[in-house]
């Protein structure tokens, strides 16, 4: 299509203008406090912090004096500025990989670099000189790292253009159906005529720079493409991942299952080059496919096999006679399993957007059923973490909790579900952001982190023990509950377990379990329920101070000058209804 051609239509901003005030209300423009807090600021600190890092003579300067590890660093600084906008939670796979490449010849690279962002020619004819470039090298070559430095020192006038948005914006205003997967310059003019087009249709809301645009098209494409999560999930994902955050994310265990997904993705990376090294010497790679793609559990027996130690493992035993005692693989096939593997795994890296063809292909060859997600997407995970989500049992019933859908694990529903949770966690990562600014790992990958915790640590769908449950149908409904008793003891300023005062009392009367906090004669909080079903919800307020019109049982005896404390009644579906307003006082 013939850039020049490409118009924005009015009816397309308005229908953007519609997505961003579905995530802001009464949106006030680029003025608005809330999106200037979520978009706005971070990025701002970043352009000067990047224009600091790669002053255009500071950097003249280092290639003069030949000081290309100070000049790779200062890039490296820029990067980790826009926090969230690159991914660097894995840097050999992430959008920086290009710096560590082995191969990489440090002087050339820093020249065109520096041409990039400094040369001859407008921006779109630099993007494609230093992509030429990069592809003459067979290094790594993507959109974000072509395009990031552009923005941050360029806001005026260069987008920062990340593939999934911007291709999202592109089909959106029916100006292309795909972006290329490597950056040219006739499409980097395409996306800059159309960003030119926004800013000036959005300047009466304030926009002056492309990181308006930018931000606008982002939440934009977020509102458009996210899973309709109901404000009850979202609640509960927001309490919950306060929880997370404070007991399991920077905990001994936390930073160790942070650290063994790490090493996990080095191993697959290093397997992954050893296995192309086997291809091209024309080696069987039977073997090698089986044992360093698959994910293994840590045994003495599969490290000393060689075998990949996935974050994720699905294989604790010997894989060849489990499939072939399951009759899903006959002894010789394997060849013909390691191959189809082989290709799977090089073609979602090498073309992601179609996922959904390849996982088709492979499921409909003969020879490889029971190769479902739990066992195919840890590699591609652990590959390339930005494109593709692990999904075994665990994110997968978290996934399919929040977004509230039903995905199986069979590899067709991989695509979807790997959508559905990259929408997810594009959705929630304003309140990951939000609680956890100090967290260094990507969204994505705190997120499956919170899932793993949500499963096999805090048991969230599990029935509670003893007779909890028959209050509790779940430990996430007794989590939940103790949740409310834990911001209970805080507002009541007690100290601790020796806190005379304080009682928890749990008994049975009448065929009901009864579960309540006092303080001193004071009935504060209680759950009553029966056959795991919570009945009622018992709750001591101040008078006046909610509106959802509680059943009032009960007053405290105070002095007259004080405002009264009443005890209330309430059914447990209008408290979940009315909880966050009953919590806030």
């Amino acid at each position: 299509m013939n850039m020049k051609t490409v118009q924005l239509g009015n009816n397309k901003v308005q229908q953007m203008l519609q997505l961003v005030e579905r995530r802001y209300p009464n949106w006030a423009g680029f003025s608005d406090p809330r999106f200037i807090e979520d978009e706005l600021r971070y990025k701002k600190s970043a352009i000067s912090e990047t224009k600091r890092l790669l002053d255009e003579n500071d950097l003249k300067d280092l290639l003069n004096r030949r000081q290309f590890e100070e000049y790779i660093e200062r890039i490296e600084g820029a990067a980790r500025a826009g926090k969230n906008l690159l991914y660097l939670a894995t840097p050999t796979s992430g959008d920086i990989s290009v710096l560590y490449e082995d191969k990489l010849d440090k002087e050339e690279f820093c020249k065109a670099f520096y041409d990039l962002l400094f040369g001859d020619g407008d921006s779109p004819e630099r993007v494609g000189k230093f992509s030429d470039y990069l592809e003459s090298c067979e290094l790594p070559n993507r959109w974000t790292f072509a395009t990031y430095f552009l923005y941050l020192l360029n806001p005026e006038h260069d987008l920062f253009v990340k593939p999934r948005t911007t291709t999202w914006f592109l089909q959106f205003t029916d100006a292309n159906e795909s972006l290329p997967s490597t950056p040219n310059q006739q499409d980097y003019e395409l996306i800059l005529s159309l960003s030119e087009q926004l800013k000036l249709a959005l300047s009466a809301y304030g926009a002056t720079d492309m990181v308006a645009v930018q931000s606008f098209m982002w939440v934009a494409k977020q509102v458009d493409t996210q899973p309709v999560i109901s404000e009850v999930k979202l609640r509960e994902f927001k309490r919950l991942y306060r929880l997370f955050y404070v007991d399991y994310l920077h905990t001994e265990k936390g930073e160790e299952h942070i650290e063994n997904r790490h090493q996990s993705r080095v191993s697959a990376q290093e397997n992954h080059k050893l296995i192309l090294e086997a291809v091209k010497e024309g080696k069987d790679i039977t073997d090698l496919v089986i044992l360093k793609y698959l994910p293994y559990n840590n045994t003495k027996t599969h490290r000393d096999q060689g075998a990949w130690i996935s974050i994720a493992p699905a294989i604790t035993s010997d894989v060849r006679k489990w499939y072939e005692a399951n009759k899903w693989t006959d002894p010789d096939d394997w060849p013909k399993v390691a191959l189809a593997i082989l290709d799977f795994v090089n073609n979602c890296l090498e073309h992601p957007d179609n996922l959904p063809e390849y996982c088709q292909e492979f499921s409909d060859l003969p020879f490889t059923t029971g190769f479902q997600t739990g066992m195919m997407t840890p590699i591609l995970n652990a590959l390339s973490p930005e494109h593709f989500l692990l999904i075994n049992n665990k994110s997968r019933a978290v996934i399919n909790y929040f977004a509230e859908t039903d995905f199986e694990q069979v590899l067709t529903h991989y695509p979807a579900i790997n959508s559905t949770g990259k929408s997810l966690v594009e959705y929630f990562e304003n309140i990951i952001l939000t609680i956890s600014p100090d967290t260094e790992i990507s969204a994505d990958d705190i997120f499956d982190t919170f899932g793993h915790w949500l499963i096999a640590e805090v048991g969230y769908f599990q029935k509670p023990s003893d007779e909890l449950n028959e209050i509790f149908a779940t430990n996430r409904e007794a989590l939940w509950a103790f949740n409310i008793f834990e911001k209970a003891v805080e507002g009541l300023g007690i100290s601790g377990v020796d806190d005379r005062l304080k009682s928890v009392t749990f008994y049975k009367k009448n065929n009901t379990y009864t579960i309540r906090l006092s303080y001193g004669n004071w009935l504060v909080l209680g759950f009553d329920g029966a056959s795991g079903n919570i009945q009622k919800v018992f709750i001591a307020l101040f008078e006046n101070d909610i509106d959802p019109n509680p059943i009032m049982i009960g007053h405290f005896s105070q002095p007259e000058d004080e405002k009264k404390v009443l005890l209330f009644r309430l059914t447990y579906e209008d408290f979940i209804k009315n909880e966050e307003e009953i919590l806030s006082v």
